[in-house]
């Protein structure tokens, strides 16, 4: 994981992009969700997870199984906690996918502006 943090303006949302782009010309990007105030679903927290989950099925056939299976399991596990969902969703799917493929790749996931969020806790 990396995490980049400064002062607004100093340039951390070009960076994200810069990596997400180049991450995707290598075609190793996964998933991206970038926060944006004043946008509406850009700005709610529990946005993110649907977004990368959906972006997570689409990319990576290994993981489909596990994202069926969880919504399946919990047909409701979208109204669940942020927490909850990204466990269910994203990391138990891409460690089912890791242990499916021995060569199964670092995962790149960029989401940017976490500040944008309407929930500051």
């Amino acid at each position: 994981m990396c995490w980049l943090s400064g002062p607004a303006g100093y340039g951390k949302s070009a960076i994200s992009h810069a990596i997400a782009e180049l991450y995707h010309q290598k075609d190793r990007l996964i998933g991206n969700f970038f926060f944006f105030r004043g946008t509406g679903d850009r700005t709610i927290l529990g946005r993110p997870v649907a977004t990368l989950s959906h972006q997570l099925y689409h990319r990576v056939q290994a993981t489909t199984r596990s994202i069926d299976n969880a919504i399946t399991t919990d047909p409701l596990v979208t109204t669940k906690s942020s927490t909850h969902q990204f466990q269910k969703l994203i990391i138990e799917p891409i460690r089912a996918a890791s242990n499916a493929i021995p060569s199964f790749p670092a995962v790149i996931i960029v989401v940017d502006a976490f500040d944008e969020c309407d929930d500051k806790d």
